[in-house]
Order: C-alpha cells, then sequence, then structure tokens
C-alpha cells in the first residue's frame, strides 16, 4: 500500500507503471541475503549515516556496483572506480546526520541502469579494493601492527 501511494503521490502513476519493487519484511538466512546480491542488478543506500556498513561492503565483496551515500563509514572505502558515491546535500540540524541528494540519487541510478559495463567495472574493482585492504591477513597484520605499537609505548 506505501509502494503504491509512492508511485501515486510522487511519480503521479499507478504501481503496475512502476518497475517491479519487492518489499522483504521477514528474517532472512544469510544464504537468502547472499542469493538476493547475487539477483540484483544494483545495491543502492542512500544512508543518512553509517558506521561501516556490513551490507555495503558484503554487495561490494559479490561484485555488485553500489550507489551509497558518500559520508561516515562508508568514506573509507568508497571511491569513484569502485561504487557511484552518492553526495549528500549537507547535514541535517541537530542529528549531523547526512542529507543525501536525491536529484544525485537519480542521477547515479540512471546511470547504472544505461551503462552496465560501468557497474560491472565498478563492482571488479570494489571486490579488488576490499580484498586488498581487508582480506584477514592485512587486517591482522594491521591489528599486530596496533598491538605491538602499544606494547613498546608501554615499555
Amino acid at each position: 500500500d506505501e509502494i503504491a501511494a509512492f508511485a501515486l503521490g510522487i511519480r503521479g502513476e499507478p504501481r503496475s507503471q512502476l518497475p517491479p519493487v519487492e518489499l522483504v519484511t521477514e528474517f532472512l538466512t544469510r544464504e537468502a541475503v547472499r542469493d538476493m546480491y547475487a539477483g540484483a542488478d544494483v545495491f543502492v543506500l542512500p544512508t543518512r549515516g553509517e558506521g561501516w556498513g556490513l551490507p555495503i561492503v558484503e554487495a561490494m565483496a559479490m561484485e555488485l556496483p553500489v550507489i551509497v551515500t558518500n559520508s561516515s563509514g562508508p568514506t573509507a572505502y568508497l571511491t569513484e572506480a569502485n561504487s557511484y558515491p552518492l553526495r549528500s546535500d549537507g547535514l541535517e540540524e541537530g542529528t549531523g546526520f547526512a542529507k543525501p541528494s536525491r536529484r544525485h540519487l537519480r542521477e547515479l541510478m540512471r546511470r547504472a541502469a544505461e551503462d552496465r559495463d560501468d557497474g560491472w567495472a565498478k563492482g571488479k574493482q570494489a571486490r579488488r579494493d576490499l580484498e586488498a585492504a581487508y582480506s584477514p591477513a592485512q587486517v591482522s597484520d594491521e591489528l599486530l601492527g596496533h598491538l605491538r605499537g602499544l606494547v613498546g609505548e608501554r615499555r
């Protein structure tokens, strides 16, 4: 009902005229989430703020092109080469949360839909970038370096 109301109120079109939308409201297993990523063309999350953004990283690891607000945690790994970083229209007063740009979101979604090869290349690059920076070996080396630094400071 909410999607139908959105279609009429915002788009002025009945839901039947919109691309298919599936609303998932039940718990999903890890396998079902993986299958959802695998069946998608693009992962879109116009978030107001993320600490790390596990679903974003999962989608990127599956070589899925991502459109994500380029604010807070995801700035650690989003690049123009590996994703479609979504601009924000500043921060919300009082909360400091990002205000994802609706206009830019529409542009990026159109770009992703019209140039599938670019999205495919971004997805491939995303996986390479994640493996290079966040592989188990890379993370353990980083952690060991921090621990050695802490031990050295105590002496």
